[in-house]
């Protein structure tokens, strides 16, 4: 990994050293080892080889090229007991190799000060120590390129969004990395493929509050004539293998359309006064003109000042003023709107959470049978099966597919599959703040060759409703 260079203040840029020079035994590399405590030098001060090696010139030593783009971190805090002395943080550039020895980057793990700097005064259903951990486990396994990758997504890089799109990755991490081939599913995560972030979540609902479930991603199962390999296969002690096939639906063509109208309605909102909410509601997809009137009505309401929620023109409900800011509940209008898609925008003002603009959109997209039967063909005909369809594109499919689906269930047909489980998640505010909540629909086959283990699909439809990461320690 590649950083670009800093204006060195309490940094150190060391010059670059030609690539075929051995790790050098220089003074340089002594006074690191002092600093870090590698070796001591008992009657050395410590706090002066720090402040030498932060002020240290370019040119004065040869940089070991194994330790290029390693960060070091020294705080004062974890030296107090050794080194007394030390009364600052000193960060430590030294430009060579990002890999070590070991083939890892060294990285000072994140820490209370530097996750609570993400959440800009949001609250979150997550204690802070399950916060630190799952940020760490992310760091660990995706790298703090992903995690800045991240951030960067979300505009201003702070609230509860954004916290909890690392910390619920951490934490399905936390779980699964003990598993056989789980590196290979590492590699496609830092690459950003959506397919792993899908089956990576398959996995976690299916073993999250278990114990004793042997779980192994992409091992090889003949399929007829074939050798294929499922996303997954798990079981109980003394059990068979049950094999997963996770599959995540593209959007169609209308939810893209209603993806555009969202986030533009949602912009063209977002100068609201401080301290004030605004959500809308949508009844259908509008069209540009009709959009531009939703918005219009939308902040003259939000100028008022005052609690108000009101139908406009039978195309919008728009509530001004009837939630608190940077707090987002999830089931306003849904009696109305169905499932829908969401967009949210908080503003944070001196580190407090000022105002927030919510937009939904209703969509319906029914593509249950292609992806059922596309990824049964890789399943075992010789062993339990499971399909997962992660609908999170798809937000009409928790309630519109099951009957489609069930339908493909007859004695001559899809006999292979034991079960069907659709799952997403989504945004909810809980009483200790805002949580990613998943939400699950678990359809056995009543013509199945062979049954699901009754504990699996029970854990399954167990997780519907429970945060994400809530089973982390507190």
């Amino acid at each position: 990994m590649r950083m670009r260079n800093r204006a060195p203040s309490t940094t150190c840029a060391c010059t670059r050293a030609p690539r075929a020079q051995a790790f050098p035994g220089q003074p340089f590399q002594a006074e690191l080892q002092t600093v870090l405590g590698l070796h001591s030098h008992p009657r050395e001060p410590r706090e002066p080889a720090v402040a030498a090696l932060a002020r240290r010139e370019p040119s004065q030593d040869a940089r070991p090229p194994l330790l290029q783009d390693l960060f070091v971190i020294v705080h004062a805090a974890a030296w107090a007991q050794r080194a007394p002395r030390v009364t600052a943080a000193y960060r430590v550039r030294l430009h060579g190799n990002a890999q070590c020895r070991q083939g890892k980057m060294f990285c000072m793990p994140y820490e209370w000060a530097d996750v609570s700097s993400w959440l800009g005064g949001s609250m979150v259903s997550l204690s802070p120590r399950q916060l630190v951990v799952a940020f760490n486990a992310c760091e660990e396994v995706l790298g703090r390129d992903w995690i800045e990758r991240v951030r960067g997504q979300f505009q201003g890089g702070q609230g509860a969004s954004v916290t909890l799109s690392v910390a619920n990755v951490g934490a399905r991490l936390i779980l699964l990395r003990p598993a056989k081939g789980f590196d290979a599913l590492a590699a496609r995560l830092r690459a950003d493929n959506v397919a792993a972030f899908s089956e990576l979540m398959a996995a976690y609902l299916c073993v999250r509050g278990t114990e004793s479930v042997e779980l192994e991603f992409e091992e090889p199962v003949a399929v007829g004539e074939r050798i294929r390999r499922p996303d997954f296969r798990l079981r109980a002690p003394h059990e068979e293998w049950t094999y997963v096939e996770v599959a995540a639906p593209e959007r169609s063509d209308a939810t893209k359309h209603a993806a555009v109208v969202m986030q533009a309605l949602c912009d063209a909102i977002s100068g609201l006064p401080s301290h004030a909410t605004l959500e809308v509601s949508l009844l259908c997809v509008p069209e540009d003109l009709e959009a531009r009137g939703i918005a219009e009505r939308a902040l003259q309401l939000a100028a008022e000042g005052r609690p108000v929620e009101e139908e406009f023109e039978g195309r919008a409900i728009i509530a001004a003023h009837m939630g608190t800011p940077g707090l987002i509940e999830g089931g306003r209008c849904r009696e109305r709107i169905g499932p829908a898609l969401a967009i949210s925008q908080f503003f944070v003002t001196e580190g407090k959470p000022d105002k927030h603009v919510v937009v939904r959109v209703p969509v319906s997209d029914l593509r249950a049978v292609e992806a059922l039967e596309r990824e049964a063909r890789q399943l075992p005909k010789t062993a339990p099966a499971i399909v997962m369809l992660d609908v999170n594109s798809v937000p009409s499919a928790i309630r519109e597919w099951p009957p489609l689906l069930v339908r493909r269930f007859q004695p001559g047909i899809n006999t292979r599959i034991s079960a069907t489980c659709l799952f997403m998640s989504a945004s909810s505010g809980t009483a200790d703040g805002e949580a990613i909540v998943p939400e699950t629909k678990v359809l056995p086959n009543p013509h199945a060759a062979l049954r699901a283990p009754p504990w699996l699909l029970s854990r399954v439809e167990g997780s519907s409703g429970m945060p994400l990461g809530a089973e982390l320690p507190v």
